[in-house]
């Protein structure tokens, strides 16, 4: 298992550009997990002396790992693409790499103004920026961790309020006297 995973993810129409940052400390010997398939590997950067990468199945999933074939602490640099997932109310992704100790993610989705959530988050801060969603994912530890976006719910906080007032007037004209009733309604209303 990786000591920390950290990911920057961009999600661009239909794909999803990511870049993965794990620290691992191992025995010769080990093997870790790097990325599960269907994901297309676009990069990796290790120390090529002390660490190979092989294809091998992890379960009965296929994967491509990491041996270890000196002791040491390693910095790892992933870059891979996967494909979103669309739904009827909203979109999302799979992690392809396997759990750290401490996991991290950052997430970009260019042009849109989305809610971000997660089953396996711990915690959550989304944020805008121009016309894009940030969101700073940290999750558990545990893998297949699934990242999901809907249309944002209604925020009043960033409506303006709009303030108005309706008045009713009746007069009902009789000999000699003129009755007359008054209705005033104050109120506030969200709007944009």
């Amino acid at each position: 298992m990786a000591d920390s995973v950290t990911q920057d993810i961009r999600v661009e129409d239909k794909f999803a550009l990511a870049t993965a940052k794990l620290r691992w400390q191992a025995e010769k010997g080990d093997m870790l997990p790097l990325l599960f398939e269907p994901t297309v590997l676009t990069r990796v950067d290790y120390p090529t002396n002390d660490l190979k990468l092989v294809q091998s199945p992890v379960g009965s999933r296929a994967a491509r790992q990491l041996l270890a074939e000196k002791k040491g602490t390693f910095d790892i640099k992933v870059q891979y693409e996967l494909p979103v997932a669309k739904g009827d109310s909203e979109s999302s992704i799979v992690l392809p790499v396997p759990f750290g100790v401490v996991n991290r993610l950052s997430l970009t989705l260019v042009n849109l103004d989305v809610d971000v959530l997660s089953p396996q988050a711990v915690a959550i801060q989304r944020d805008t920026a121009g016309s894009n969603t940030v969101a700073t994912l940290v999750l558990l530890p545990a893998n297949d961790a699934r990242i999901a976006w809907k249309p944002r719910s209604r925020d009043v906080k960033r409506e303006k309020p709009v303030f108005y007032a309706e008045i009713s007037q009746l007069y009902v004209p009789a000999a000699g006297v003129i009755e007359g009733g008054h209705y005033v309604s104050i109120g506030q209303r969200r709007g944009n």
